[in-house]
């Protein structure tokens, strides 16, 4: 548990976003966390992605947010369409197709 409050710490930091996502979802793939014991965190990082969210899009971010929306799914199917409309705010708040990727 400590790694994972660890690396959502440094989640929203622009140098450290991308090996802390990395770490995060590595860490819920792999079932070291369990879910509903870091299901705070993450949902705090959907709801409030602008202050607990990852900093870029990144290929690790990315992969961060399908796994907790996966996760969001199969724990709290009710919330999910918030969460993935959340999501997807934040990812097109950080992406411009004209632009390339904005953050960094």
């Amino acid at each position: 548990m400590a790694i994972w409050h660890h690396a959502s710490r440094h989640a929203p930091s622009l140098s450290l976003c991308s090996p802390a996502c990395h770490v995060l979802d590595v860490l819920i793939k792999l079932k070291l966390v369990n879910y509903l014991a870091i299901s705070n965190v993450a949902d705090s990082m959907i709801t409030s992605f602008d202050l607990n969210g990852p900093a870029v899009l990144t290929e690790s971010s990315s992969a961060l947010w399908l796994t907790l929306l996966e996760n969001k799914l199969a724990e709290h199917p009710s919330g999910f369409n918030a969460a993935a409309e959340r999501v997807l705010h934040w990812t097109m708040g950080k992406w411009n197709p004209s632009m390339g990727i904005t953050g960094y």
